[in-house]
């Protein structure tokens, strides 16, 4: 009850971020919450897509060369080309700790610390 199923395109099967917004746009959706794993992450960043942050962090060291990172390809080049967080807000959830914040994208030309409002 209350969910609608879209069928997007997925060229590569990748789902087409333009399409997608347009689809949400049209059905008047202005706010979003995504729970993602880091290949959907990274695209929804390099995109410009993502407004607000939630990062959960648990006490828990996992990992390898073949681990799915937080955040997918692209990345960035440069640290300074990297999208930074403000307003950051931290808060403990049981053993985890909840990171929350906004995004700051540098402006073209501009270190990540110049850019941050």
């Amino acid at each position: 009850r209350g969910v609608e199923v879209l069928t997007l395109p997925a060229p590569n099967g990748c789902l087409e971020l333009p399409a997608l917004m347009r689809e949400l746009g049209a059905r008047e959706v202005v706010s979003l919450m995504v729970e993602a794993g880091g290949n959907f992450s990274g695209a929804l960043l390099a995109a410009g897509l993502v407004h607000k942050l939630r990062l959960y962090l648990a006490p828990l060291l996992i990992g390898g060369q073949q681990a799915v990172p937080v955040l997918g390809d692209p990345g960035w080049a440069h640290l300074a080309d990297a999208p930074r967080l403000h307003r950051i807000s931290y808060r403990r959830v049981g053993e985890d700790l909840r990171i929350e914040g906004y995004l700051a994208v540098p402006a073209e030309g501009n270190t990540a610390s110049e850019a941050v409002s």
